[in-house]
């Protein structure tokens, strides 16, 4: 997964890697854990983003449905 983007990995990819950044967290130095927990801060910004956009696109599909 090091050589993937954050920004280039999907919601679902996104939310496997923040449970592996946790699960290596517990194992991990103070310096690998700053540079994991930032890591992690960028997954979970793009997973908010998505599910923001996820949101916005039931709401449109209820409007059209006439808030059904």
């Amino acid at each position: 997964m090091a050589g993937k983007k954050v920004n280039k990995l999907n919601f679902e990819d996104a939310v496997e890697r923040l449970g592996a950044i946790a699960a290596e967290m517990e194992t991990s130095g103070l310096s690998d854990c700053v540079k994991l927990y930032e890591e992690g801060v960028r997954l979970a910004l793009l997973c908010r983003d998505e599910m923001e956009k996820a949101e916005e696109t039931v709401f449109v599909l209820r409007e059209k449905l006439g808030g059904a």
